[in-house]
C-alpha cells in the first residue's frame, strides 16, 4: 500500500470535533444546555402522567381455544 493512499484513511476516520470558542461563550452554551436538560424530566412527568389518564379500554371478547382438556374460554 502507498503512502498516500494509507494517509487519505487516516484523515476520514478522524472524528469531527466542536469548535474551541472562549470560556464565556461555552458557559452560555452550558448553562443553555443544562437547562434543556433540566426541562427533560419535566416534559417526561407530564406525558407519564398523561398516559395515566388515558381510559381504560375492555378489551376483546372472550375467545375459545382448543386445548388438552377441551375447548376454553380465554
Amino acid at each position: 500500500m502507498k503512502l498516500q493512499e494509507m494517509e487519505s484513511k487516516t484523515k476520514t476516520k478522524q472524528t469531527d470535533h466542536p469548535e474551541g470558542v472562549l470560556e464565556a461563550e461555552w458557559l452560555v452554551a452550558r448553562k443553555d444546555l443544562l437547562t434543556r436538560e433540566k426541562e427533560f424530566p419535566r416534559q417526561r412527568d407530564a406525558l407519564s402522567a398523561a398516559r395515566l389518564q388515558l381510559p381504560m379500554g375492555l378489551g376483546s371478547p372472550a375467545r375459545r381455544v382448543r386445548c388438552l382438556t377441551g375447548v376454553r374460554a380465554i
